[in-house]
């Protein structure tokens, strides 16, 4: 299971940046101001197309290794990633848990830290066929999500 924390801004306008620490070790960074990712030794980015019902795409140098779809005017995504698609959807009315389906069979979730605190402390408890960038980047989106003050 990973965690994920915010650190703290380094002054007006500094970009979100979230730390993300399996066993109490970091393993990476997420920047939700520029959706970007970082591991050792990787870079990542996130493109994001379209308003409605939006599709993001994470992507190393020029290759996209995977897809989120959202649906229109829900908090529901299709993940598609290494020919494989799961749903990735809001548990709960405050969309503050998110579950990974695959029809309906749930392999895995990310839940925000807490109602008053949701950025310290969130849970990653997805499955190891999931890449670890995949899963950083639904981690990704949804920090962003919940930081997007025109949400």
């Amino acid at each position: 299971m990973l965690k994920s924390s915010e650190l703290k801004q380094k002054g007006f306008g500094a970009p979100r940046l979230f730390e993300v620490t399996e066993n109490g070790s970091p393993i990476a960074t997420l920047d939700s101001t520029s959706l970007s990712l970082e591991v050792p030794g990787a870079q990542y980015t996130v493109e994001r197309h379209g308003a409605v019902g939006p599709e993001y795409k994470l992507k190393e140098g020029e290759t996209t290794l995977a897809t989120a779809k959202q649906a229109p005017m829900f908090n529901r995504y299709t993940v598609t990633c290494d020919g494989t698609e799961w749903d990735f959807k809001a548990i709960g009315i405050t969309a503050q848990k998110f579950g990974l389906y695959q029809g309906e069979e749930q392999f895995g979730t990310i839940s925000a830290g807490g109602y008053f605190s949701r950025l310290k402390d969130i849970t990653i408890d997805l499955p190891d066929e999931l890449p670890r960038p995949v899963q950083l980047f639904l981690l990704l989106n949804l920090v962003w999500k919940w930081t997007d003050t025109s949400s």
